[in-house]
């Protein structure tokens, strides 16, 4: 008998499980169906790849618009959005759900070319990286060790410390440094790199949409393995995640400088008289007044951050830089500004509160050209710690001489006011 009760109490807990699954799974169906509709409509008129390609792009977009967006609720106690239930249901592996999985290598290389500085051209150390690459293809050993092995026997005479000595990212090498102490700093360095990509990937497949993936990391030979159920566009997954990240110092106008909000309200009343002499209407629910730009940009009136122009949800962004990049928009705007979104959700400097939305920065570009006026590559080294009167985490950033100059020359004129 109790044989018997035991059995009814795991069916009931099963039923209890499945009727909470069937919870998170019924409106994020609808919402997924949509999405289908989506994707057929848009490849209505197409044929082969290229309505296939077509139907994925515009299904993802859709699904993507949805992320944020609030699909189920029970009024007054709790509000779901697409993603929150996604996130919710049961996680359905590669062999039941398909989806792609693939492996990543972190390419060292270039690491080890940095760290070398003005050595980074020396023949024996391009010969030595070329060789540790055709090795790695055979072996389990990681890239630094390669390296070493295969510099020691093309300048069997010279010491790893002659191409090392004179970094500005390595401590404590001289000509006295022995091969295995440098390969021991090297290594360290690397470690650190891989760790950073590791995690920042993991960020990146969680902006991918991606439902409970499982990312691994297999320090000994600097691989990461990835596992993403449900994606049915392994090129868009693969693009997302093998695109670079840049380090870019700008300078950014104020919300409150002119031309910046006068400007972009002035868009706003642009496209809204060009949206009625289409015909088409927007949902202001908030103001009447506003037009298609700010129904979906929030404004800084100064409750962000004085260097942001305004902040969206995530599924708005990419309407907003569509908006932005109109001619009829940049004609009425500074013509060296660029948007830049922020990188993570606004958190609130006094509550600590995560508010969910992005904000929108209005750069200053160069002339002819999308790079910022400092990067990465004048950063020499780069260190956490802590802020000695409020106790923040803090980077603190060495630069070499040339990225020291325009450092002062930049931050000169924002202090100034000559920007």
């Amino acid at each position: 008998m109790q044989g018997k009760g035991l059995i009814k109490l795991v069916l009931g807990l099963l039923l209890v499980v499945c009727l909470f699954q069937l919870f998170y799974y019924i409106p994020t169906n609808k919402v997924e169906r949509d999405a289908v509709e989506m994707g057929e409509i848009a490849a209505a008129n197409l044929s082969g790849e290229a309505k296939d390609k077509a139907f994925k792009q515009a299904r993802a977009s859709y699904l993507d618009s949805m992320s944020s967006e609030v699909v189920f609720k029970i009024p007054y106690v709790v509000s779901y959005t697409y993603s929150d239930l996604k996130k919710q249901q049961l996680a359905l592996g590669l062999d039941l759900k398909g989806g792609m999985s693939t492996t990543l290598e972190v390419d060292l290389s270039e690491l080890v070319v940095t760290l070398a500085g003005r050595n980074g051209k020396d023949q024996d150390l391009v010969n030595a990286i070329a060789a540790a690459k055709k090795s790695q293809e055979g072996t389990q050993d990681n890239f630094v060790a390669l390296f070493a092995k295969e510099f020691k026997k093309i300048a069997p005479t010279r010491k790893l410390s002659s191409l090392f000595q004179q970094s500005q990212m390595l401590e404590g090498i001289n000509l006295e440094t022995t091969d295995s102490e440098v390969e021991r700093k090297l290594r360290e360095k690397a470690n650190q790199t891989v760790d950073l990509t590791f995690k920042r990937l993991k960020e990146r497949i969680d902006k991918l949409g991606v439902v409970q993936p499982n990312v691994t990391l297999d320090e000994q030979r600097d691989l990461i393995l990835v596992e993403m159920p449900g994606i049915d566009n392994p090129e868009r997954a693969r693009q997302f995640l093998e695109a670079s990240a840049d380090l870019g110092f700008w300078e950014t106008f104020r919300f409150s400088d002119s031309g910046i909000m006068a400007g972009l309200k002035a868009a706003d009343n642009k496209l809204k008289a060009l949206n009625q002499a289409e015909g088409q209407s927007i949902d202001t629910t908030l103001d009447a007044q506003k037009g298609p730009l700010f129904a979906l940009l929030d404004e800084n009136i100064g409750q962000y951050s004085i260097t942001s122009v305004g902040a969206a949800d995530k599924n708005k962004k990419s309407a907003i830089s569509e908006m932005l990049n109109r001619p009829e928009v940049q004609a009425m705007l500074p013509k060296n500004v660029k948007f830049l979104w922020g990188y993570k959700p606004f958190q609130n400097f006094e509550t600590k509160e995560v508010t969910g939305k992005y904000l929108l920065y209005a750069v200053k570009a160069q002339p002819n050209s999308d790079k910022a006026p400092i990067e990465g590559d004048v950063v020499t080294r780069a260190s956490q710690a802590l802020d000695n009167i409020t106790g923040e985490p803090e980077v603190n950033l060495t630069m070499n001489a040339t990225g020291a100059k325009k450092w002062a020359e930049l931050t000169g004129r924002a202090f100034s006011g000559n920007a």
